[in-house]
C-alpha cells in the first residue's frame, strides 16, 4: 500500500529535488514547467538540440519522482 502525503511534505520534496538537480536539468525543467517555454524555445535559448531538451525534462521528472517518493 502506498504511503499517503501530506501537500506540505509534497512541497518539501519537490523544493529540495529541485535545489539537488543538476543545474541543466533544472534550468531546462524549470522554463518548461514554471515559465511554460516550448522545447524549441529552450533549445535556442540554451543552444542545445529539442531531443537534449526532451532528455533533460526526462532526467528532470526521474530525479524527482525519485527524491518525492523514495
Amino acid at each position: 500500500m502506498s504511503e499517503q502525503l501530506s501537500d506540505a511534505v509534497i512541497l518539501e520534496r519537490l523544493a529540495v529535488g529541485l535545489k539537488s538537480m543538476p543545474a541543466l536539468p533544472r534550468a531546462v525543467f524549470v522554463r518548461h514547467r514554471f515559465d511554460d517555454a516550448s522545447y524549441t524555445e529552450i533549445a535556442a535559448e540554451l543552444r542545445i538540440s529539442v531531443a537534449e531538451v526532451e532528455g533533460h525534462i526526462a532526467a528532470a521528472m526521474l530525479h524527482l519522482h525519485r527524491v518525492v517518493w523514495p
